[in-house]
């Protein structure tokens, strides 16, 4: 795989991600090997026993980061950049089509998730 181009694959079910993102990033005159960087989307249903569940969370953002074992949830990352509010991380992520109710509504649920953390 390149470096510096972002890969998108489709995961087939029973994965935890419907689909993930990935980029290895490296300065172009570097000799340290490529830092990889990922998103994640949650798989829409979730096996939980002997039903189907579905949730809001199971739909959420999350991504890894090099140095950082256990995925974080997007929004919580732009948070640690010192994006606050919603509306400020939404304009950030949605910069190309601000006005899309369709990409709004597939966000929610990661907003959802990380209102807690406020700073």
């Amino acid at each position: 795989m390149a470096n510096n181009q972002v890969n998108v694959f489709n995961r087939k079910p029973p994965s935890k991600f419907a689909w993930v993102a990935e980029i290895r990033s490296q300065a172009e005159k570097s000799n340290k090997p490529p830092q990889l960087f990922t998103i994640q989307i949650k798989s829409k249903l979730k096996q939980s026993g002997p039903k189907v569940s579905s949730s809001k969370n199971d739909l959420s953002i999350s991504t890894t980061l090099n140095l950082i074992k256990e995925a974080i949830p997007l929004v919580i990352l732009f948070r640690a950049l010192n994006c606050l509010s919603d509306k400020e991380i939404l304009n950030r992520i949605l910069f190309d089509c601000p006005d899309s109710t369709e990409m709004k509504e597939a966000l929610r649920p990661s907003l959802e998730l990380s209102k807690m953390i406020e700073t």
